[in-house]
């Protein structure tokens, strides 16, 4: 004769009998909020003598059985939750990734600049011609100190060139020159290198997908942080 079984015992949630603490109606492993005080039950069935018990068992019977519909819609949505994060993750390393290599780049004995540095000279590239340092400053988002010593180093570097205004002498006007514009386009040239390196095995079409899909993601994110804005300054 054998042994009879061990009494199953459950974790009744004011009525409702669940195999574990954390398993209830609000889905796998997650706490439902605000649970009433868990009781230990001996029934083995799902449901107590609660009615409000009964309803709860159907349910969740319906949501965790594989064949039922239900189960398909949870499959989904953990699938589509898992490719979001995947997604997020990739976009990470993508960012995390590039900034590395670009630093890497900037550092190369060809070239041993600083991001601040490559962003002042960028700025003073674009505005092509003399700028005021506190416009600098504001337009590269550096303070006032730091961005003296930016321009201390790229002066010794012959990469731009330090004035005072013809009209205000208390202004400091600074300048690119020649061999900072020279040094940018090689930056530049290097850069497109590692992206060819990084790409090269991509078809023509893919790169072409990839961009629009880079465009579109673009988009979003934008949206979402103009969302974000407008929700903080309401």
């Amino acid at each position: 004769m054998g042994r009879s079984p061990k009494p199953q015992f459950l974790w009744c949630f004011g009525g409702y009998a669940a195999k574990t603490p954390q398993e209830n109606i609000f889905g796998g492993g997650v706490a439902a909020p605000n649970p009433p005080p868990k009781v230990p039950c001996k029934n083995t069935n799902w449901a107590c003598r609660n009615p409000l018990g009964v309803i709860y068992s159907i349910l969740l019977n319906i949501y965790i059985r594989e064949d039922s519909p239900m189960a398909s819609v949870r499959r989904e949505l953990q699938t589509e939750r898992g490719t979001l994060e995947e997604i997020e993750r990739a976009i990470m390393q993508i960012s995390w990734l590039a900034q590395r290599q670009f630093m890497q780049l900037l550092d190369d004995e060809r070239f041993r600049l600083t991001l601040p540095q490559f962003y002042t000279l960028i700025h003073l590239q674009h505005v092509g011609e003399e700028c005021k340092m506190s416009d600098l400053a504001d337009a590269t988002h550096q303070s006032a100190a730091s961005l003296t010593g930016v321009v201390d180093r790229l002066v010794e570097k012959q990469l731009i060139e330090r004035s005072r205004h013809k009209h205000d002498r208390r202004q400091v006007m600074v300048c690119i020159t020649a061999r900072g514009i020279a040094l940018i386009s090689e930056i530049r040239h290097a850069r497109r290198e590692q992206m060819q390196m990084a790409l090269g095995q991509l078809s023509e079409d893919e790169v072409d997908t990839f961009q629009l899909i880079l465009d579109q993601v673009l988009a979003g994110m934008q949206r979402v942080t103009e969302y974000g804005e407008n929700r903080r300054l309401a």
